[in-house]
């Protein structure tokens, strides 16, 4: 029995995984089965994900430097353990906005978008203002004339 399904970003692919602990990739367009991979229990999940940029520079880094297990399961026995604290998050390195950080720079963003274009070209802006306002109009006798009628219809007697 199928439990998981994904697909490719590309549509060409599809991953299914089931409960007789085997993988399987799709070619979507030929519906032929590409790949068999055997697990060791039932597969629940599984995701096809884009893999990282740098994942195959052979000079990459990690963001996180993460110490070697031996190293690690060594020191922990030994009662000096150092604590590594690893966050699974792209670009942990970056300090989180509060709310009102956030906020401030939206009204910024907002304040700047409304400079250049209200105060901006000048004859291109007023044509542009014309043009909105017209549409506006149009808008609101339209909507009305919805009102009207439906209405009508609502209260008329049957």
């Amino acid at each position: 029995m199928v439990t998981c399904l994904s697909v490719s970003m590309d549509g060409t692919l599809l991953l299914s995984g089931s409960h007789d602990e085997t993988v399987r990739l799709w070619d979507i367009q030929s519906k032929q089965s590409i790949r068999s991979l055997a697990h060791k229990g039932p597969v629940t999940n599984a995701v096809i994900m884009a893999a990282p940029a740098n994942m195959f520079l052979p000079d990459s880094r990690p963001a996180v430097p993460l110490p070697r297990f031996s190293r690690h399961l060594q020191a922990s026995e030994g009662g000096g353990a150092s604590e590594v604290c690893v966050r699974p998050a792209l670009y942990t390195q970056e300090e989180e906005l509060t709310y009102m950080q956030k906020a401030d720079m939206l009204n910024l963003l907002m304040n700047a978008v409304t400079d250049k274009s209200v105060y901006g070209d000048g004859e291109n802006t007023k044509v542009r203002v014309s043009e909105l306002e017209e549409e506006v109009q149009t808008l609101k006798k339209v909507n009305k004339d919805l009102y009207e009628f439906t209405s009508q219809l609502l209260t008329k007697p049957t």
